[in-house]
């Protein structure tokens, strides 16, 4: 679309540049009975010509200013498209996994594991996007910033899993929040982080 748009507009000044000279070839014709045209008009000819460049440029800045705003939009429509997933995923495990969750402590550890896996893949998807988008000095911050999440992260599991200690919910338990963890860090990837 890009490429078209300065075929367009070298087309364009060609067109009017090619215009400009035939007026002038008009007036030379007009003028044969003059031996010579007058250092005037050829200044004025020149400054007009270079008027035509100038256009052309503050053109071309123009463009170039204007190629930078969907570039903007793009970027809030890649948070944008990265919220909907994670509001299409959040939906979409609720509502497969729903039937699991009221099942047997099995059928809720496989959703658990699931639902964690899920947010886990996504986790991984927003951390690529942002080592593309952010600064080297931002994503060393993130970087560190990410495994004193994980630490935290795998504490709370920890945590969680005590209060069943030895029972069959103790597994369970240590899945879900981990699966919880990783979803909440999803969302603040996407929007504290992502351009």
């Amino acid at each position: 679309m890009r490429k078209l748009f300065v075929f367009i507009m070298i087309l364009s000044t060609t067109l009017f540049i090619s215009c400009g000279n035939k007026t002038n070839d008009g007036a030379t014709e007009n003028n044969k009975g003059n031996k010579a045209v007058s250092s005037e008009q050829n200044e004025s000819n020149i400054g007009e010509n270079n008027n035509v460049q100038d256009n052309t440029d503050l053109e071309k800045k123009d463009d170039i200013e204007e190629s930078n705003e969907p570039l903007e939009e793009e970027s809030e429509s890649k948070v944008q498209y990265y919220l909907d997933k994670y509001a299409k995923l959040e939906k979409e495990l609720k509502d497969s996994l729903a039937e699991k969750y009221n099942g047997t402590t099995l059928d809720m550890r496989e959703a658990a594991g699931i639902e964690y896996t899920s947010w886990d893949d996504l986790l991984n998807e927003v951390y690529g996007v942002l080592q593309e988008q952010l600064s080297k000095d931002e994503m060393d911050k993130l970087r560190a910033e990410q495994i004193e999440w994980l630490t935290i992260r795998d504490s709370k599991a920890e945590e969680s899993a005590k209060e069943f200690e030895g029972g069959t919910m103790e597994p369970l338990a240590h899945t879900t929040s981990l699966g919880e963890s990783t979803k909440e860090r999803c969302y603040e990837l996407i929007s504290n982080y992502m351009k």
